[in-house]
């Protein structure tokens, strides 16, 4: 899931802060997860796998 919010992020030129807000959740957190120093929380890795599945339809 990492590499692909990667990926969404460098092909859409989408921010950090924009995940965080449609996750509801800090940009702190984001940066974390992407460095994989964090984890998600089952719920949120769900909301973001939906949310990432609705942008690449």
């Amino acid at each position: 899931m990492r590499e692909k919010l990667r990926q969404y992020l460098k092909n859409e030129g989408v921010t950090q802060l924009h995940i965080a807000k449609k996750l509801n959740v800090s940009t702190t957190l984001i940066s974390l997860y992407l460095k994989n120093e964090r984890n998600l929380s089952d719920k949120k890795e769900a909301e973001l796998a939906e949310f990432l599945k609705s942008k690449t339809i």
